[in-house]
C-alpha cells in the first residue's frame, strides 16, 4: 500500500476509535490494533496521537464544506441552498457520531489546529450568504437559519430522505418569501 493511502487508512480506522473511545480513552496501540499494523508503524506516520486527530477533523469539516459551496457556483440562488443544504443535512446524518466528538474536543481543537474551527466554519458560511443575492440586512438571520437548520438535525436526526427535502423546501420558501407554506 502506498504511503498516502496507509496514512488515509490509518486516519479513518483511528476516527472510528476515536468516536468509540472519545479522544482521551482512545490509545495508539487501538489504533495501532484497528489499522491493521504495529504502533512501531503507526510513528512512522504520525509523530502522536493527537497528529491523527487533528488530520482527521479538520478535512472532514472545512475540505467537504468547502467542496459543497464550491459545487452549487453554477445555480440560482435557492438551488444554492437547496443543495448546500441538501448536502450538509447528509453529512450530519453519516458523521453525526464524529460530529459529536469534535464538538466535545473543541477546546483541543482551538489549542492545536491555531485556529478557531467553529469560527472558521461560520466564516464559510457568512461568505457563502454574502455571495447570494440577498439582502444585507437578512443575512445575519439566514446564516443563522441554516447553521442552526444543519446542527438541529445532529441532536434531531431525520433519516427519510423525503422528509429532509420537506424540511429544506420550507426553510427556502421562509428564507426568500417569508412564508412557511409554499416550496418556491
Amino acid at each position: 500500500m502506498k504511503k498516502e493511502a496507509r496514512r488515509e487508512q490509518i486516519i479513518n480506522r483511528a476516527m472510528e476509535v476515536f468516536i468509540k473511545y472519545g479522544y482521551k480513552g482512545a490509545t495508539t496501540a487501538k489504533i495501532a490494533e484497528e489499522a491493521g499494523i504495529s504502533e512501531v508503524t503507526l510513528f512512522r506516520y504520525f509523530s502522536s496521537k493527537k497528529e491523527i486527530f487533528l488530520n482527521g477533523v479538520k478535512p472532514i469539516f472545512l475540505e467537504t464544506l468547502h467542496t459543497s459551496m464550491e459545487n452549487t457556483q453554477n445555480n440560482s440562488d435557492k438551488e444554492r441552498i437547496r443543495r448546500l443544504l441538501m448536502e450538509r443535512l447528509a453529512f450530519m446524518s453519516d458523521n453525526h457520531q464524529l460530529i459529536k466528538l469534535i464538538l466535545h474536543e473543541k477546546e483541543l481543537l482551538e489549542e492545536h489546529l491555531g485556529e478557531d474551527l467553529f469560527c472558521t466554519i461560520t466564516q464559510s458560511f457568512k461568505d457563502f450568504i454574502q455571495s447570494l443575492n440577498i439582502d444585507r440586512e437578512k443575512q445575519g438571520v439566514i446564516l443563522r437559519m441554516i447553521m442552526g437548520s444543519i446542527l438541529s438535525f445532529l441532536y434531531l436526526p431525520e433519516t427519510e430522505e423525503r422528509e429532509v427535502e420537506k424540511y429544506v423546501e420550507q426553510l427556502i420558501s421562509v428564507i426568500f418569501s417569508g412564508e412557511t407554506n409554499g416550496t418556491e
